[in-house]
């Protein structure tokens, strides 16, 4: 609200989130996403459109009581894989369908945080050029929205790039296939 682009503006949204105490934008990203989300919910409402479930209001709710869950599951991965993962010398994110921009913006994350070279793509495009300088000591998360066509694209991939890549994981928002290397979420 104190920015001078704010003051051109006919009207202003202000996210909540404060100032980042820290030099990574994660909290401005995540606020602004939820936010934006928020806004586009209560559009929908007011134009009296149907909304999917997940979408709504409860389903928003539900999502972000979830996070600390998500908080947990992902540290006790971490903390399974450390070793491992202090050591990744190039890191590739994949995503298909669904999740490119997950890809996108864990590349964007994990530059400014681990600070190895990353690159976030679609798994499509990776596999028609930076799949041939696959080496076994570099590392691949692969990103899987369960239930969607993608998803067993991916883990067919997973199990190709398994066999030419020592650390192939696959980070999921399902329950856990009981699979090495695969942080399920749930």
């Amino acid at each position: 609200t104190r920015s001078p682009l704010a003051a051109l503006g006919d009207c202003r949204l202000d996210i909540g989130c404060g100032d980042e105490a820290v030099r990574y934008s994660t909290k401005g990203v995540t606020a602004t996403v939820l936010s934006l989300l928020l806004l586009s919910v209560r559009l929908a409402e007011h134009g009296r459109r149907e909304i999917p479930a997940e979408l709504a209001r409860p389903g928003i709710a539900a999502a972000v009581a979830s996070m600390g869950g998500v908080i947990q599951h992902a540290e006790r991965y971490y903390e399974e894989h450390r070793k491992e993962l202090e050591a990744a010398t190039r890191i590739s994110v994949l995503g298909f369908g669904p999740n490119v921009g997950t890809a996108v913006e864990a590349e964007t994350k994990i530059i400014e945080t681990v600070r190895v070279p990353v690159q976030g793509m679609e798994l499509e495009a990776y596999m028609h050029g930076p799949l041939f300088e696959l080496r076994p000591e570099y590392t691949l998360f692969l990103t899987e929205v369960p239930g969607t066509t993608s998803a067993e694209r991916l883990r067919q991939f997973a199990d190709f790039a398994s066999g030419h890549c020592d650390h192939v994981h696959i980070v999921t928002s399902g329950t856990s296939t009981g699979r090495e290397r695969e942080l399920a979420l749930d």
